[in-house]
């Protein structure tokens, strides 16, 4: 008999080798106040998205979602806490009434939605969670109430619980283009940026901003991580992990006697040379920037809190310490021209990106800028992918000895030859789509 079952809506098992990292931590911490606790977890395991993938991607969810449910009726437990993002809203309903029909346990849901739109699920769960999990979750099952600011107090991310092995094979998908034994990690939570497409800003009131974790105790999972799952790698998944600048100079300090590369999302207004600098020399090998658009009008409107000028700056600096950059641009706003998809592609050569990603615009509740998403744009997504993504310029990194030099030293070896195969047909798939 379990305290509580942990459940992500099965649509994100598409997530390629992507663990269910916020139940990785509500759970640890539940397990570290001595509740006994189950994440619900079955990965995806068809890695080729091959078009006979997408055709029957379906059947495969629907598959997933049975021996989910399945999981759900062989391990009784008195709560059930599912995870929701607005895009997942409907899939949740329909998971929640499902469990219902083999539980008696009581459903707690959380995430992002549920913290946006509570109302929507007044008749849904038994309990709505908004902001963090941990304390929350913990105070619903043993009716006792817990609080503290200091994040450390509730971060206690528990790996074992899911499938740990799956999820750190050799794989280019957590320091995006990188082939490497890597894992995901969070530091903290919240962004100080106002971005108009973006849920940021209307979730600050419940996670707050730079509220981190320190560099001891997230040296101390790393290497656990490295001693229990031989990481070669990892990826900080927060929305901005370079938002104090004394911060990441300390974490540089701590983090380069690990021998591990690492990666993570950025902004330019944060960084400068010295950031730079000491992140290269820790082993940082790829920084993710939300560059958006292509033009500063642009940029003011999307309230984006950065300049052309500083874009170019940063990628320069990146380029000059051998850090590669991932470069996100949005298409499809509201009142768009064919100009301002020019001016992207303009700026795409100007700071050559080691990849580029092109998304389209979709209003979510919470974001600030509202509009229907033109679908009608999504081939032109599409051919400029293919146009503006060099495969060598992603590659030159394999032929550094940064990167050799941590294969050499991997105790998981062949687990990297083992998935070679699996990584050409990846890239033959993504190069012929």
């Amino acid at each position: 008999m379990y305290d509580v079952l942990l459940v992500s809506p099965p649509s994100r098992m598409v997530n390629h080798y992507r663990p269910p990292l916020s139940l990785i931590h509500i759970g640890g911490y539940l397990t570290h106040k001595g509740l006994k606790v189950k994440i619900v977890d079955k990965p995806m395991k068809q890695v080729i998205r091959n078009k006979e993938f997408w055709k029957s991607k379906n059947t495969y969810l629907s598959e997933i979602r049975k021996e989910m449910l399945t999981d759900v009726r062989e391990n009784p437990s008195d709560f059930v806490g599912v995870s929701c993002y607005s895009t997942e809203f409907d899939e949740v309903k329909e998971l929640i009434r499902d469990i219902r029909g083999i539980s008696k346990a009581k459903i707690i849901v959380g995430g992002v939605h549920p913290t946006l739109v509570p109302q929507d699920f007044n008749r849904i769960s038994d309990y709505i969670v908004r902001g963090y999990g941990e304390m929350a979750s913990y105070g619903i099952i043993t009716n006792q109430q817990m609080s503290t600011k200091n994040f450390d107090d509730f971060c206690y991310p528990n790996y074992d619980l899911v499938d740990m092995d799956y999820y750190t094979t050799a794989n280019p998908y957590a320091i995006r283009g990188v082939f490497l034994r890597a894992t995901y990690l969070l530091a903290g939570f919240g962004c100080p940026s106002s971005c108009t497409f973006c849920v940021a800003k209307s979730l600050r009131p419940f996670f707050g901003v730079g509220n981190l974790r320190s560099p001891q105790r997230i040296i101390q999972d790393l290497n656990y991580l490295k001693d229990r799952y031989h990481i070669d790698g990892f990826y900080f998944i927060d929305d901005l992990f370079t938002i104090k600048k004394p911060y990441v100079l300390e974490f540089c300090k701590q983090v380069k006697n690990t021998k591990l590369l690492w990666g993570c999302s950025s902004k330019v207004t944060t960084l400068d040379e010295e950031m730079i600098s000491s992140m290269a020399e820790s082993g940082c090998i790829q920084m993710d920037f939300g560059v958006e658009r292509g033009s500063n009008e642009e940029l003011q409107k999307l309230k984006k809190g950065q300049t052309i000028e500083k874009v170019k700056e940063i990628f320069n600096l990146c380029s000059s310490y051998k850090i590669r950059t991932f470069a996100n641009f949005i298409v499809g706003l509201p009142e768009e021209s064919q100009k301002d998809r020019e001016d992207i592609e303009l700026l795409v050569r100007e700071i050559s990106p080691t990849i580029i990603s092109f998304n389209l615009f979709e209003s979510y509740c919470g974001t600030e800028l509202k509009g229907k998403t033109e679908y009608s744009l999504i081939e032109w997504i599409k051919k400029k992918t293919k146009e503006h993504n060099s495969l060598w310029r992603n590659f030159r990194c394999y032929l550094s000895r940064k990167y050799w030099k941590n294969i050499l030293f991997s105790k998981k070896k062949m687990n990297y030859l083992k998935q070679l195969w699996t990584l050409i047909q990846e890239v033959i798939n993504q190069k012929f789509q």
